[in-house]
């Protein structure tokens, strides 16, 4: 049986900041309401020690188990060397996303793990990820946001040697083996294609570790599984309809695997939540297919005036201290969709921002 690990750093001065960004009390429930019984240990690489004792107990009592590995990434971050100096500004990831394998290697070792980051919320029982997932290395779309590494994988040993290879000889790497013109480029997020995520498509295309393709296997498990609903479309799916069937969420009549409530996705969703706080969820398809906001996503826009009030509201939120009521924090997001109402009102092709995906009130 696996471990269900997922790896968590804080730097909240309080309990309803961290909730606000990371809703694990949220999720908590939600796995109590698809009639789960918690199996998700909670490993603390930074910042446990800035939750209350309160908050932390209210976890417990959700059946999530809670380690303290601070002690242990601090030992282990200096064989990160330059890299958590040039990944400080990397969103909220930065050096910990690297860091948190190092850290799982020492824990679990040895142990079939499902690693899932701590913003994915749980869609199907524990034991259908298990079967979904196999016995095999496997990361969902080449993301390191959930991955299963199996007893018998070396993934951890080979990604330790990689990572002392990177930075012994940075040049030499980036360009043998990263296929990257310099150690600059190896540094930059961008150009690796991701942090930890980046040295692990290094090390699955130079053959140096076998990640199973995974996708044949979780269709044949009936889930559908995504890394990122925003591209949705570049998997063909097409007039799909939308339910919440005894509190499951299905798209196209699968049952979704895990959401992905990611940083990008919850800067999109926030707009439908804003509308809906605003004027009710019937009046959201007055506003057509509402704007993709990160630009990186080149997909089509809405109306730019739109964009610049939605804009506005989360900054005027984020200047204020408002995180946990603005309609754009991701436990906001995330009580609107999985506890008031559900994806109905968003998964819908008079709003999507591609049209064709989503059928017309599909949940209605």
């Amino acid at each position: 049986m696996a471990e269900f690990i997922v790896n968590v750093w804080n730097g909240f001065d309080s309990d309803e900041a961290f909730e606000a960004t990371l809703p694990l009390a949220l999720h908590g429930r939600r796995i109590a309401a698809l009639g789960e019984a918690n199996r998700i240990r909670l490993v603390f690489l930074h910042g446990l020690d800035r939750l209350s004792l309160r908050y932390r107990d209210g976890l417990r009592a959700l059946g999530f188990g809670i380690e303290d590995a601070s002690g242990l990434a601090a030992e282990l971050e200096p064989r990160l060397g330059v890299l958590k100096e040039r990944w400080a500004r990397w969103g909220g990831i930065r050096h910990f996303g690297l860091l948190r394998f190092l850290v799982m290697g020492r824990l679990f070792g040895g142990q079939s793990i499902v690693t899932f980051d701590a913003d994915m919320v749980l869609n199907a029982p524990f034991s259908a990820l298990e079967s979904a997932v196999g016995d095999e290395l496997y990361f969902l779309g080449g993301s390191s946001c959930f991955g299963a590494i199996p007893a018998r994988s070396d993934f951890f040993a080979v990604l330790e040697d990689h990572l002392g290879r990177m930075l012994a000889d940075s040049e030499a790497y980036a360009r043998d083996v990263a296929g990257l013109p310099s150690a600059e480029a190896l540094f930059d997020p961008m150009q690796l294609r991701g942090t930890d995520q980046g040295l692990i498509f290094v090390m699955h295309r130079g053959k140096h570790i076998d990640i199973a393709p995974g996708l044949t296997r979780v269709r044949r498990s009936g889930l559908l599984a995504f890394s990122n609903l925003l591209g949705l479309h570049n998997r063909g799916v097409k007039d799909a309809s939308y339910a919440r069937i005894g509190g499951v969420d299905h798209i196209g009549g699968q049952p979704v695997m895990i959401w992905h409530m990611s940083n990008d996705l919850c800067a999109h969703l926030g707009q439908f939540v804003f509308l809906r706080d605003w004027l009710g969820e019937d009046a959201v398809p007055r506003f057509g297919r509402l704007p993709v906001s990160r630009a990186h996503y080149n997909l089509p826009g809405g109306d730019p005036e739109l964009g610049a009030m939605f804009a506005a509201v989360a900054t005027v939120a984020g200047r204020y201290g408002l995180a946990g009521r603005s309609p754009f924090s991701r436990e906001r997001i995330c009580r609107v969709l999985f506890e008031e109402s559900d994806f109905g009102f968003i998964l819908d092709d008079r709003v999507w921002h591609t049209a064709g995906v989503f059928r017309t009130g599909s949940a209605a």
